[in-house]
């Protein structure tokens, strides 16, 4: 194949890289419905047992780059809430609960999934960790897969253009409104994973 042609592909795959660089990925987690559930498979099980169900609200605050970027909270678990990014089908969450040691939190989440379909009733499938500080290395709750599916829209709409600032109090407050949630032993639940906690009503 001569050097001539060459030339030319390299010209189209640079535009294709400069065109496609900041698009908003599709599907994404709130165009079709910002609310979503999360349900924790224990890794650590032969049988993947299923853990605890919650539920989630995201918010979307711009591009970075080449990922759409975001918050999102818990209308299930008290004061879990976080940031979230999306880079094609693959979404990265971060998540901060438990925040009462010198008003910082104890508790932390990290999730990756790929979303899967772009319909109202779309899923997504991949990891969630969750692990509490301890002065130590961390005390792990749990390491398990997560089932996302979305449900809907959320109650809360923040006007389009609402800056992020005003966004993150908003997600704040919300997620203070969200029940404090027990163990069946009658004791607070370690995290929005724990195996052990009771439903919602």
């Amino acid at each position: 194949m001569s050097r001539n042609f060459f030339v030319p592909m390299i010209s189209i795959l640079a535009l294709v890289g400069a065109t496609g660089a900041g698009a908003q990925p599709k599907p994404d987690v709130v165009s079709n419905g910002n609310a979503w559930s999360i349900t924790f498979f224990d890794d650590s099980s032969p049988s993947h047992t299923q853990w605890a169900t919650q539920n989630l609200c995201f918010y979307t605050t711009g591009m970075v780059g080449t990922q759409l970027a975001g918050t999102w909270y818990s209308t299930t678990f008290y004061d879990w809430n976080g940031t979230w990014r999306q880079e094609g089908d693959q979404v990265f969450m971060t998540g901060d609960y438990a925040g009462d040691v010198n008003g910082n939190a104890v508790g932390h989440d990290g999730m990756e999934w790929q979303l899967v379909t772009a319909e109202r009733t779309s899923e997504g499938f991949g990891h969630w960790k969750e692990w509490r500080e301890n002065g130590g290395t961390g005390l792990v709750i749990g390491f398990g897969n997560a089932k996302f599916k979305r449900l809907g829209s959320c109650t809360l709409q923040p006007p389009v253009g609402t800056d992020f600032t005003t966004l993150e109090k908003m997600v704040m407050t919300e997620s203070m409104k969200a029940p404090r949630r027990y163990r069946k032993d009658g004791k607070e639940a370690l995290g929005p994973n724990d195996g052990e906690m009771v439903p919602l009503q």
